[in-house]
């Protein structure tokens, strides 16, 4: 469902950014519709992280969390340390979908040892 909805809005930006953020902002912003993609499709895994998260606080899992998000943010910062010098606006939005996807990976490790804890 996430994906979908998010899906959505990538095709959205897509068919009407430029003129959307022209609308919105200024017709200077317009100019940066090819980044408004980016952003949108890196708040796919963002959306789904965020969703994840709640899962994982379901079953109580607290204490793996906090570990969990120290590496989500170190992530960030280094594919941002990395990646904005070289691709500028562009790379920030990739440091976000990878930051996003070292959370949904995490929190699928997390649920994976909770549920083997209540099979157990």
């Amino acid at each position: 469902m996430l994906f979908r909805s998010g899906a959505a809005g990538v095709a959205t930006a897509a068919l009407i950014g430029p003129w959307f953020l022209g609308w919105i902002y200024r017709p200077a912003y317009a100019a940066y519709a090819s980044l408004l993609l980016w952003v949108m499709a890196a708040a796919i895994g963002t959306y789904t992280a965020g969703a994840l998260g709640y899962v994982v606080t379901s079953p109580r899992s607290f204490a793996p969390q906090a570990p969990l998000h120290a590496a989500v943010a170190v992530s960030a910062g280094i594919s941002a340390w990395l990646l904005v010098p070289r691709w500028g606006l562009p790379g920030a939005a990739l440091a976000l979908g990878i930051a996003s996807v070292v959370q949904i990976a995490g929190d699928l490790m997390i649920l994976r040892h909770a549920w083997q804890e209540v099979a157990a």
